[in-house]
């Protein structure tokens, strides 16, 4: 009588976690931001971060910044948008 290998208890691959940053944020602030639970699960599991499809521009304006846009190192982005303009409401 021949016995069979003894199952493993640790997964062959890492499982994958879906990281889904805020509004007005991006994949690379998440990132930074998500560094010490990035640094407790490494051996554990993959960490995906992906960037939201709308692009919503610079959140904060202030009078200055109609006459000299400021710059902006990240890109802020979205997943969905809520506008509203007068009566009208529009999702996106």
């Amino acid at each position: 009588m021949t016995s069979s290998p003894a199952p493993t208890t640790e997964p062959s691959h890492k499982p994958k976690i879906l990281c889904l940053h805020g509004f007005g944020e991006s994949a690379e602030i998440l990132k930074v931001r998500s560094r010490k639970i990035r640094a407790l699960l490494e051996d554990r599991a993959e960490m995906v971060y992906l960037d939201g499809p709308l692009d919503v521009g610079n959140l904060r304006f202030t009078a200055e910044d109609f006459v000299k846009p400021p710059e902006n190192p990240f890109t802020n982005l979205a997943w969905w948008w809520w506008k509203t303009t007068g009566k009208r409401s529009e999702l996106r």
